[in-house]
């Protein structure tokens, strides 16, 4: 019987020590302080009807406006203090034919608070503004982008009215995207209101580091990330119609370098004029012949005769008639009068 028990003792300690090895073993789980879970996206609430735009300041208009029809569905969009929950949305529009430009003195934007403590509220929005590429933003306009304090709403509802200044210029007859996103400076997170019909594309919406495991890094229709949800967002953007052209954004010049030939220059950017010249200045400037296709696209031919020397750099700009809100004459960018393929000269 003692022997029994003595092995049975024996027993238990090697089970006791197998189990400590097994424990040591395994890799531990990893516990980071601080970090929330993700929330839920999207964020499922009830709403009544959506806000009305609030009355626009003595001589502005509502430019144009999506407050209405809001869907039960909010998508985050913040700047966050952890990076992981970076997200952003947009939704895009279109500047109408009525005037040559709008001016937008404020973006004003539907959306709730959830998933924190405290005070509600945000210390800044960045507003973004972007070209159209088939549907989704393309180029940002740096130049216009705002980091903008909300002047009502931001304690209560987590619907802001966003100023811009100085006010941003965009060329008519053209389709934008504007991205609202707050910059998290609470435990809360700032979610859009969506739009149940959709206006032109539909809304899109990216977070760079996939911390939702959406796979949508990059802007992608709302409605593929989070299905049978809101196909846009609820915004409404005001200002003033003018009938003076804005200020040229050159982005990018195709292609951006040659050599002793002819060829057609495109430049790519945006509020571009019909009537605009492209300026090619090697010393003196020469404007060329200029075929305007759209607000975000014009070309020129430039002659052999002005791609020459080999080595040289050319200052590109575009200038569209006037009158114009500010200066008419854009941005410059090099051209480099070189061939990338042509070898160097060897000599015995």
């Amino acid at each position: 019987m003692k022997a029994r028990t003595a092995l049975r003792r024996r027993l238990g300690r090697g089970w006791q020590l197998l189990l400590l090895l097994t424990l040591a073993w395994l890799p531990a789980n990893r516990v980071v302080a601080g970090s929330p879970p993700p929330p839920p996206l999207p964020i499922v609430r009830s709403l009544g009807p959506g806000p009305a735009p609030a009355r626009p300041a003595a001589g502005e208009i509502n430019l144009y406006s999506q407050l209405d029809s809001p869907s039960t569905f909010f998508v985050i969009s913040q700047d966050s203090t952890d990076n992981r929950y970076d997200a952003l949305a947009a939704d895009d529009f279109f500047v109408s034919t009525a005037a040559n430009s709008w001016e937008i003195t404020a973006v004003e934007v539907a959306g709730v608070y959830s998933g924190g403590n405290g005070p509600k509220d945000v210390s800044s929005v960045n507003v973004r503004f972007y070209t159209d590429s088939v549907g989704k933003p393309g180029d940002e306009l740096s130049t216009l982008s705002r980091t903008s304090t909300p002047i009502s709403g931001s304690n209560l509802t987590g619907n802001f009215i966003l100023p811009l200044s100085p006010a941003v210029g965009l060329a008519s007859n053209a389709n934008y995207w504007v991205a609202v996103q707050a910059v998290q400076s609470t435990s809360w997170f700032w979610y859009w209101s969506q739009r149940t019909p959709q206006s032109q594309a539909p809304a899109v919406w990216r977070n760079p580091q996939n911390i939702f495991a959406t796979g949508c890094t990059s802007f992608t229709v709302i409605i593929n990330c989070f299905p049978d949800t809101g196909r846009d967002l609820l915004f409404n953007l005001k200002g003033i119609t003018s009938t003076s052209q804005v200020t040229p954004i050159l982005i990018r010049l195709d292609p951006n370098h040659g050599f002793n030939h002819a060829f057609t220059l495109n430049a790519i950017g945006a509020g571009f004029a019909n009537g605009a010249v492209l300026n090619w200045s090697l010393g003196p400037t020469n404007q060329f012949a200029t075929t305007f296709s759209n607000a975000g696209r014009v070309s020129a031919t430039i002659p052999a005769s002005a791609v020459v020397p080999y080595g040289a750099v050319v200052s590109v700009s575009v200038t569209n008639p006037g009158p114009c809100t500010g200066s008419c004459t854009s941005n410059t960018l090099t051209f480099n009068v070189s061939n990338p393929l042509l070898l160097p000269l060897v000599r015995r």
